[in-house]
């Protein structure tokens, strides 16, 4: 999605072509869902991002994704560092403020408490 439905966010860089990067620029859950929030995530979407990142682990090590500024902050808060793509400002893509980011695997693993 980022390459082809979202370039002009990577504000001129290429899109990352590697087998052991894997995108993951959707995640959506309801709203009934997201009532108890930690680090701007309720339990199903952090549940959601700890499969995801274990997943991608055990195929690749680098994560590639394109959200608004706000869930970036979030994957932040929960310890995770992110490197934003080009020149490191946020595109506005529609009415949201979005930006393309990298990030590890490993980071994610050693520093997001797992959810139980």
């Amino acid at each position: 999605m980022l390459r082809d439905v979202f370039p002009e966010a990577l504000r001129g860089e290429p899109a990352p072509c590697d087998p052991g990067v894997w995108e993951l620029s959707r995640l959506a859950t309801g709203r009934s869902w997201s009532r108890t929030v930690t680090a701007g995530f309720g339990p199903l979407a952090r549940a959601l991002l700890w499969e995801a990142f274990r997943w991608v682990d055990q195929h690749g090590d680098t994560i590639v994704a394109v959200s608004s500024v706000a869930v970036e902050r979030s994957v932040n808060a929960m310890g995770v560092r992110t490197r934003r793509l080009g020149d490191g400002r946020a595109t506005r893509l529609g009415s949201l403020l979005c930006s393309a980011y990298t990030t590890s695997t490993r980071d994610f693993l050693e520093n997001a408490a797992p959810v139980c």
